[in-house]
């Protein structure tokens, strides 16, 4: 039964080349996004888990008031290092 499936699966595609191209095409580029979202989530989840204490680590932000809103900033001055 399986044999039978296999030979009628190669020529339909043997018959319709252009289309079983298209199709391959659009399988093996839709592989590969997959694949490069995949590792960079994976890259996000991962990032700054090899501290002992990674739980306790947070990000200081600068708010400041801009024309349209309110924006936050990841850099801040140089003394908050001592604080």
């Amino acid at each position: 039964m399986l044999k039978n499936y296999l030979t009628i699966a190669i020529r339909t595609l043997t018959r319709n080349r252009v289309t079983t191209a298209i199709n391959l095409i659009g399988l093996a580029v839709g592989i590969a996004c997959c694949l490069v979202v995949y590792v960079m989530v994976k890259h996000e989840y991962t990032y700054d888990r090899f501290h002992t204490n990674a739980d306790r680590i947070y990000r200081v932000v600068t708010q400041t008031q801009e024309p349209n809103g309110i924006d936050y900033d990841g850099a801040v001055c140089f003394p908050m290092a001592e604080a």
